[in-house]
């Protein structure tokens, strides 16, 4: 029975803007002759996409309560759940269908209805594009001048092994960057004016401060909290529950054990045992062994 509303509530956000939008097409067509046919055309178009935009969320509307925080069993039979897809069902029907998606992401009135409508509270003006991934919009809060990349995914839900689903809102504060390809899980916080580079992997509930700067294709693991100011290296790795300072920048390629608490520059010296570190006094060791090779004529 659930699957079969679902299907139902997925034809009517399809049939009823057509039915909608052909009505004065065919109207205006048959009293105009030719002209009309051609005018009748052109009405319908913008017709078909506020009634395909009002239908999909309205039906968004009867599963919103679904788009809690919390951790549910991924079954149809559970009314949370439930709720979510047919929230998501709807949703997906006009993310997917992306020249409709496009067109009403660049007028702006036409934003402002399709995001509050199915449920988006906070702030618009930010930066977003047809491919960049979101959903359950009730529980994103994006700050004013804030950009989210082509091909970002703000993954306020995540599928787990054990047949359940993890939800939680995420926060991205204004003026801050969410770079191309990358990924944020599940309650991750950006504070303003900071960047998550390109390619990188933000755990989940991550809590990332003002003006904190991660550059490209580093993962930072689940719960970790980068405050004020700080800067991760390219290619880093931050494990889980770490804690970085305030102001303490961590070099590239840096590996930072699970739990660890940086709270000062010279520790943050002590954590990067990373490869270049190791390869560089591999290096060291093997110009000593040959100096004193060298030193003793072994070496001819």
């Amino acid at each position: 029975m659930p699957r079969i509303l679902i299907s139902f509530a997925v034809g009517a956000i399809w049939i009823l803007p057509f039915l909608v939008a052909s009505t004065p097409a065919i109207l205006i067509g048959g009293a105009w002759g030719i002209a009309g046919k051609y005018l009748g055309m052109a009405v319908a178009l913008p017709i078909f996409a506020i009634t395909f935009i009002l239908v999909a969320g309205l039906i968004s509307r009867f599963g919103k309560r679904g788009i809690v925080k919390g951790k549910f069993p991924r079954e149809l039979k559970n009314p949370v759940y439930f709720a979510r897809a047919l929230y998501g069902a709807a949703w997906t029907q006009l993310f997917y269908f992306r020249p409709l998606y496009a067109v009403a992401l660049a007028v702006p009135p036409l934003r402002t209805f399709m995001f509050r409508i199915f449920g988006y509270s906070a702030n618009l003006d930010f930066t977003l594009y047809p491919d960049t991934w979101i959903r359950d919009l009730p529980i994103l809060n994006v700050g004013k001048g804030a950009y989210l990349s082509n091909r970002s995914t703000i993954g306020t839900n995540m599928c787990l092994t054990d047949g359940s689903i993890l939800v939680d809102g995420i926060e991205i504060a204004e003026k801050s960057m969410v770079g191309h390809l990358t990924m944020l899980a599940p309650g991750v916080k950006i504070g303003g004016e900071s960047e998550v580079g390109v390619g990188c992997a933000m755990g989940i509930r991550v809590k990332i401060g003002n003006k904190v700067s991660i550059r490209p294709s580093t993962t930072v693991n689940h719960g970790c909290h980068l405050e004020d100011g700080c800067e991760i290296g390219t290619m880093s790795f931050i494990g889980l529950r770490a804690h970085v300072g305030p102001g303490i920048k961590i070099k590239a390629g840096a590996n930072i054990p699970a739990g660890a608490n940086i709270l000062s520059q010279e520790e943050a010296e002590q954590y990067f045992s990373s490869e270049t570190q190791t390869l560089q006094a591999q290096k060291e060791s093997i110009l000593k062994t040959l100096e004193s090779h060298l030193g003793m004529g072994n070496v001819p």
